[in-house]
């Protein structure tokens, strides 16, 4: 004799056992572009639930379109002038607009240390003061 029953859309419940989340319906709704919290909400479980069985599934998230925007090769190239003068990765960051994780990422080891961006730091204050003693 079969125990289970089907609850809300999306969950098979069990006599006696916690529901369980119905995997096709998690893998139907990841399929058209719904987010791990979304489902969540429509199943009635948790996100951290989705995302294990999009694991089991052997399945992503969706990735937005706006996530996966490749850098143009010109903006790389005057990262890497910008870099090769010098500058600061959160300089170049708000320069060209450019994550901080896409520049390490095409630049390894180029961001600077703590103790360059204290000398950095100590050179700017020491300058501010004598630009301002000298008006």
């Amino acid at each position: 004799m079969d125990k289970s029953i089907l609850g809300f859309e999306g969950v098979v419940m069990v006599a006696g056992s916690k529901p369980r989340v119905d995997y096709s319906e998690v893998e139907r709704l990841t399929k058209f572009g719904w987010s791990a919290s979304r489902i969540a909400d429509q199943l009635r479980c948790s996100e951290r639930t989705v995302v294990r069985v999009r694991a089991k599934l052997g399945i992503a998230q969706p990735v937005s379109l706006y996530s996966a925007k490749r850098v143009s090769p010109e903006r790389l190239e005057r990262a890497r002038l910008l870099i090769e003068d010098g500058v600061s990765h959160n300089e170049i960051k708000r320069t060209l607009g450019m994550n901080t994780d896409t520049l390490r990422r095409h630049f390894p080891g180029t961001q600077w240390s703590q103790v360059e961006a204290g000398m950095f730091a100590r050179t700017a204050r020491d300058a501010r003061q004598i630009l301002g003693s000298s008006r």
